[in-house]
Parts: structure tokens; sequence; C-alpha cells
């Protein structure tokens, strides 16, 4: 790991030991960040929130089960 500065917008960590071709360096914290997110998180728009600031938004199951009338 050396000085390699997180892609992600105003993170200041610049020890990362994670890269994508398509979205940068990541940091230890924004990478636990964007695990906590959930499996259906768009990173492009992760990698240009705020660290501390994406929301966990679940999977919505109500399109799948839908209230019978």
């Amino acid at each position: 790991m050396g000085v390699l500065p997180c892609s992600r917008k105003r993170c200041d960590n610049v020890m990362c030991d994670r890269y994508s071709s398509e979205h940068g360096y990541i940091c230890g914290r924004c990478f636990e960040e964007l695990e906590e997110s959930g499996p259906n998180t768009n990173v492009e728009k992760f990698m240009w929130s705020i660290p501390g600031t994406y929301a966990k938004t679940p999977p919505n199951y109500d399109d799948v089960f839908p209230f019978k009338d």
C-alpha cells in the first residue's frame, strides 16, 4: 500500500489498497461503507457521494409482493 488517494468525492484518505480500472482507488473506510450499503448499490453514484452520507437503501420488495386487492 502506498500513498494512493481515494477516488471518492471529498474523501481525504490517501492509504488505498483497492483499485478499480473503472472507478479508481477506494480506501478501507469507503469500501466498508460500500459493502454496508448493500448489493443493489450503484457504485458510480456511491463514488460521487460524500463519505458518511450514503444512505443504505434496502431492496424494494413491494414490486415483488404487491398488496392483493
